[in-house]
């Protein structure tokens, strides 16, 4: 099971962040084109590992994301990065497999 809030992360625990920037949310731009009518542009958001959880940030409610494939192989590596070292401070082991 999984974590999840509707509040904002508390502000102690926000770092390492994909971006060099602070800035979590909605940017406003649209930098790979408008996806569909839902689409509301590029979102910035942070990954870290904290308490042994692996925890994504994105500033604000969002009920999709959409990303091209490299894209999506960074945030699966920044994913499996942080998963391990959530792991490596409660004793367990991570283990990753990739089937096409």
């Amino acid at each position: 099971m999984s974590h999840h809030g509707n509040d904002e992360f508390p502000e102690e625990l926000r770092w390492k962040l994909l971006d060099t920037t602070s800035f979590r949310g909605a940017l406003g731009t649209f930098p790979a084109g408008q996806l569909n009518k839902a689409d509301e542009g590029a979102l910035q958001f942070g990954v870290t590992a904290r308490d042994g959880k692996v925890v994504l940030e994105f500033g604000q409610p969002v009920a999709w994301v959409g990303m091209g494939p490299q894209e999506a192989a960074n945030l699966a590596s920044s994913l499996l990065k942080f998963a391990r070292e959530a792991a490596r401070g409660t004793g367990q082991v991570v283990s990753f497999s990739v089937s096409g």
